[in-house]
């Protein structure tokens, strides 16, 4: 798997990964992330010249306020629709990407790795996505729905292990590949996650 192509419409030249980008143009940027795509899974991933593509940072990377890194996204679904995920739907749809790199900041106020709208709606039903989809890399402390705290440790591309807290107390499902867990999780407290459910990943 690469981790790329970066498809974040660049649109605040304050924002410090602009270099990264293909500009602020999400049609243009749709072009060449789903030639990209296309250049690196080839026909078939068979092979031993063919990679998974990721794209990433989904979505609305971009356009972070005062353009600070990891700062929230102020945008409507319109906007986010007609803008945001314009450069990523070619390289889904079109492209079949088979890994998608979802962003650490959130959007009016819901993070992405935790927005069924973003990930499911959009990316499964509408798009018809069917690879895998991770966080970014590295991070750390994600605030889920209903205040869950997701802390995730990885060594050399692996997750090694996975902590929930909530202050208030609660159960949540986490999902990871095909395997489920329920777990109830006491108030301050943090509940390891089962080490079968984050092992052979």
């Amino acid at each position: 798997m690469i981790l790329a192509p970066v498809l974040d419409v660049a649109r605040d030249p304050r924002w410090g990964r602009v270099e990264e980008d293909f500009g602020e143009d999400p049609y243009l940027t749709g072009v060449f992330g789903l030639a990209y795509v296309r250049g690196m899974q080839g026909d078939s991933l068979a092979t031993d010249h063919t990679v998974i593509a990721e794209p990433k940072h989904f979505a609305a990377h971009g356009s972070p306020e005062s353009g600070l890194n990891m700062s929230p996204v102020h945008a409507g679904e319109r906007e986010v629709r007609t803008v945001m995920l314009k450069s990523f739907e070619p390289a889904i749809r079109a492209g079949n990407a088979m890994g998608v790199m979802v962003a650490y900041h959130d959007i009016d106020g819901v993070p992405c790795v935790a927005n069924p709208w973003l990930l499911n709606k959009v990316l499964r039903e509408e798009w018809g996505f069917k690879g895998f989809v991770l966080s970014d890399l590295g991070a750390k402390g994600l605030r889920a729905r209903g205040g869950f705290e997701v802390s995730m440790e990885w060594k050399n591309g692996k997750l090694q292990s996975a902590e929930i807290s909530n202050r208030n107390g609660g159960s949540c499902t986490v999902r990871y590949g095909e395997k489920t867990a329920t777990l109830s999780v006491k108030p301050g407290e943090a509940t390891r996650l089962n080490a079968e459910l984050v092992s052979n990943n």
